[in-house]
């Protein structure tokens, strides 16, 4: 499954699955506000820290995945 991750203040790190869960949009190409990503195709927002579905068109909350940084690296698994 490909991945969006972001990177904030505080080396945090959120990821997401990359196609969006409304038509497959590509959220790496989305736009990031106020701890939300937005779909570029659609509109539809995902919240970073958990892909809740904040407005649609989506209605299903995005995956998303448990991070951690190991000696400079991310590593992400996916929440179940």
């Amino acid at each position: 499954m490909a991945v969006v991750a972001v990177r904030q203040p505080g080396d945090r790190v959120h990821a997401l699955a990359e196609h969006c869960s409304h038509l497959a949009g590509p959220l790496s190409q989305g736009i990031l506000e106020d701890g939300c990503l937005r779909c570029p195709w659609h509109g539809s927002t995902f919240r970073l820290t958990d892909g809740w579905n904040i407005t649609g068109p989506a209605t299903a909350p995005q995956p998303a995945f448990d991070t951690r940084i190991t000696d400079g690296q991310v590593e992400a698994q996916l929440r179940t």
